[in-house]
């Protein structure tokens, strides 16, 4: 296995380039619609916007069920998916709230394969 599974939420740690992220708003660049704070992902090295299925769909291979890793489609860097999600957990995230778990990313993703 090429990582741990591991649950519960998602501890605090220094993920490298970028710590937080103000502003998760903007166009994504595969699908060109506008991207809000709860369907965002980062780019952690640049910064490129995408909503979190069009990356994911992006990246994942026949057999994965989430991504791993891959290049950003819009800089070209190599990009951790684990990172992604720690950035944008971490920036959409307040004290004592959890996102509703029917609007979670994966299962819009299970949904479209």
């Amino acid at each position: 296995m090429h990582m741990p599974i591991a649950h519960g939420p998602i501890e605090d740690s220094d993920i490298g380039c970028v710590t937080k992220v103000k502003d998760f708003t903007g166009i994504c660049k595969l699908c060109k619609d506008s991207v809000d704070k709860e369907s965002g992902v980062y780019c952690v090295k640049n910064h490129c916007v995408f909503h979190t299925i069009c990356l994911a769909s992006e990246w994942c291979g026949k057999d994965e069920i989430v991504p791993v890793s891959g290049q950003c489609p819009k800089c070209g860097t190599d990009q951790l998916w684990g990172e992604m999600i720690k950035l944008k957990a971490k920036s959409t995230s307040k004290k004592g709230t959890q996102s509703r778990e029917s609007d979670h990313w994966t299962k819009e993703l299970a949904m479209s394969q």
